[in-house]
């Protein structure tokens, strides 16, 4: 347990916070704060537009993560990630998150494998992607609810190769983005939506597409139908 606290990090590929193991970590009333400096030697996956040099927290293993009444802040291409997960679950309540910055571009969340990803009464602005879901597999749940508010210089939510996952957005929830509310790329996802606003600013709510990115080791892809060239 991590009570009245600032934790503070710049540097490349390091955290400011891990969570491994069995463990599970509570945080009351902290300030989480990355600073991604500016380097050529850290590329995070292209296919997904990600730049910046580090993430802010990472989850993996069995851990379980509650944020309660805290600010987590970065600049670079993730703020709350999970990585390496066998099964992970993060709570984040009354809280702010913010991925901000002249080199951030990435995501708020990332929910991925067996994993569940919540933000409850949060506030979140994100330049990228407020709430990041899919990889692999079919456990990589999501939920927006109790009157969160989601700005984003991009999507609301993106889901890229899921077979069966599902997003919650409930309880008065607002998701405000420059483009699409809700992007599937090649999965079949479950999308739950109930008592929540939704304001994209291109007049999209979902924008289906086939999956374009090759993952980490592929080394082509195919250009999907219909793509001009």
């Amino acid at each position: 347990t991590i009570n009245n606290s600032e934790i503070k990090l710049k540097g490349l590929k390091r955290t400011a916070l891990h969570n491994g193991g069995d463990s599970i970590t509570t945080l009351n009333n902290c300030r989480i704060i990355s600073e991604s400096p500016a380097s050529e030697e850290v590329v995070p996956l292209w296919a997904l537009g990600l730049s910046g040099t580090n993430r802010v927290s990472q989850l993996c293993d069995n851990a379980t993560v509650y944020y309660n009444n805290c600010y987590i802040q970065g600049n670079g291409w993730g703020t709350l990630a999970i990585d390496g997960g066998k099964r992970v679950r993060m709570y984040v309540k009354d809280s702010t998150v913010e991925l901000s910055g002249p080199r951030a571009r990435g995501y708020g969340a990332f929910s991925i494998g067996d994993a569940l990803v919540s933000y409850d009464n949060c506030t979140v602005n994100v330049q990228g992607y407020p709430l990041l879901m899919g990889g692999h597999g079919n456990q990589q749940n999501g939920e927006i609810t109790n009157g969160s508010v989601i700005n984003s210089t991009l999507y609301g939510v993106m889901i890229f190769r899921d077979s069966g996952s599902e997003l919650k957005v409930s309880k008065g929830a607002t998701l405000n983005s420059a483009s699409s509310t809700f992007v599937v790329k090649g999965s079949h996802s479950y999308l739950n939506i109930d008592n929540a606003k939704l304001n994209p600013d291109n007049g999209v709510i979902l924008q289906l597409m086939d999956n374009d990115e090759p993952g980490m080791t592929a080394s082509r892809f195919i250009v999907p139908i219909g793509a001009d060239l």
